[in-house]
């Protein structure tokens, strides 16, 4: 199945331009792993886990890790899909998943990207709907996506 997917931008950054970045570290957990674990099938220490500093980016569709983070992992390849860059440059990218995400006591499943080596992972809006999660871009961090209720990880059905 293919897929056409808006991602992430090819350029890198000096610090100076990372001004206004904001960067969270995410707890990434395979999915399989996790549930072989509640099925008592595998032991707790053996399911593959991670905590990777992820660049938040709007722009961005999914969540997307470098390749060699997924394989560590041990992610399944799901679909390959068509992206298309900032730069309007569009390449053939693998999707993997599924995995859970966590961060600050909210978790969801999401599928997750290969990203190209040395490049940052980046934190798309998907995952972050799904996690109900926006950025706050004058005090550069993350916020309850409902401020009416911060302490709970709200869903909006329609």
């Amino acid at each position: 199945m293919k897929t056409a997917i808006k991602q992430e931008s090819t350029n890198t950054q000096d610090e100076s331009e990372n001004m206004g970045k904001v960067v969270v570290e995410v707890e990434l957990i395979n999915s399989y792993d996790a549930e072989k674990c509640e099925d008592g099938l595998l032991k707790p220490e053996l399911v593959r886990r991670m905590k990777l500093p992820t660049l938040v980016d709007t722009g961005s569709t999914l969540l997307s890790i470098p390749e060699d983070e997924i394989k560590k992992l041990g992610l399944r390849l799901f679909k390959e899909v068509q992206s298309r860059f900032a730069n309007g440059q569009t390449a053939m990218r693998k999707i993997y998943g599924p995995v859970v995400i966590k961060l600050m006591g909210r978790s969801d499943i999401v599928l997750a990207m290969a990203g190209h080596p040395g490049m940052p992972a980046l934190l798309g809006q998907i995952p972050l709907e799904g996690l109900d999660l926006m950025v706050d871009s004058k005090r550069q961090r993350l916020v309850p996506g409902h401020p009416d209720f911060p302490d709970v990880q709200l869903v909006e059905v329609y």
